[in-house]
């Protein structure tokens, strides 16, 4: 090595180690160093300051935590000439959520929060009550408060006074209007269903066994629940003397064919003429009171019975003494089959 060289290195060597010194004693932010190459340059030592005041010599690239309000802090970069807020600006309202590529974002009008009235839409930026969403629900549960008759817990928004409610322990109220037109109570694992107004049924009633009967049946109880029964009595009705109909049962017609003999029609009754007819008539107290003609010994029958209908005969037996003299009476019949 020859001498001048010797000499630059050495020049070198101490401009190097006096660079040292001045950052050791120093600690500036912005040195001036000497690199691997032997060449002068300038490199920041930047700092993170957490403080209520700004740093007052910063250099380019220094970060500022404003900790005047610690729960919110607010983080600022030192651009070389000022402080610059770093935030995430958006609409007013908006929720920000991470994007596909990781990246906060908004979406006002499937997640907004209205901040003047204090509600939260989704599906929608115009909420009406605390939480709308404009959408299906899924959940795996709600817990809702009790409700009542006026305001059911489960109601609707143009008709609040009509829902479901709980009006005590282990009951379901039903309101329509503000009036409780069903409830469903449980006592002692007895469940019972009360219908508080007009029950109207279009379909059919099913019985324990899931079968809705045939024509004429009746609903009635058995030793664990009902069941479809035929009913005995199809008709009844009660005839005036002149044949026609003073009360009856829907299908039966009458009328007066000759003195003392009456036909009885029934429309959609029965099916065929093998049902079991009674009849009466008023009672004469052992006196004639038709007519002044002394029947004083009635008697009643009937004749022609068929799916239609059946005739009925009243006479005066006159104690046997002589053939039933015919004449004209009220009479009751019912009619029966199985």
């Amino acid at each position: 090595m020859s001498k001048p060289e010797h000499i630059q290195i050495s020049k070198k060597f101490l401009i190097a180690l006096f660079a040292l010194f001045l950052q050791i004693g120093a600690k500036a932010q912005e040195e001036t160093v000497i690199d691997n190459k032997g060449n002068i340059v300038t490199v920041r030592n930047n700092v993170v300051t957490i403080s209520t005041s700004a740093p007052i010599t910063p250099v380019e690239g220094d970060v500022w935590f404003d900790d005047t309000d610690p729960s919110n802090r607010i983080t600022s970069v030192w651009d070389g000439t000022a402080w610059q807020e770093i935030i995430h600006e958006g609409t007013s309202g908006s929720l920000f959520f991470a994007a596909s590529d990781g990246r906060p974002t908004e979406d006002n009008a499937q997640l907004f929060w209205d901040d003047a009235n204090n509600r939260l839409g989704i599906g929608t930026n115009s909420p009406n009550n605390k939480l709308e969403v404009t959408g299906a629900i899924r959940s795996e549960g709600v817990l809702n408060s009790d409700g009542t008759v006026n305001e059911p817990s489960y109601r609707f928004n143009s008709d609040s006074n009509t829902g479901m409610f709980r009006p005590a322990a282990d009951e379901i109220g039903f309101s329509v209007g503000g009036i409780e037109a069903m409830n469903i109570d449980e006592t002692s694992s007895s469940t019972t269903v009360t219908i508080n107004e007009t029950l109207e049924l279009d379909g059919q009633v099913l019985d324990e066994t899931n079968s809705a009967g045939t024509a004429g049946q009746v609903l009635t109880a058995t030793a664990t629940g009902t069941a479809w029964a035929h009913q005995p009595i199809k008709a009844f009705g009660k005839i005036s003397s002149a044949g026609g109909v003073v009360r009856a049962t829907t299908g039966v017609t009458a009328a007066r064919t000759s003195t003392g003999r009456y036909r009885v029609t029934l429309t959609g009754i029965v099916t065929d003429g093998d049902y079991i007819i009674q009849l009466t008539q008023p009672g004469r107290g052992g006196t004639g009171l038709i007519g002044g003609g002394g029947n004083d010994d009635p008697g009643i029958s009937y004749a022609n019975q068929d799916a239609t209908g059946f005739d009925v005969i009243i006479g005066d037996n006159d104690n046997g003494g002589t053939d039933r003299a015919r004449f004209n009476s009220e009479f009751m019949f019912t009619v029966l089959d199985l």
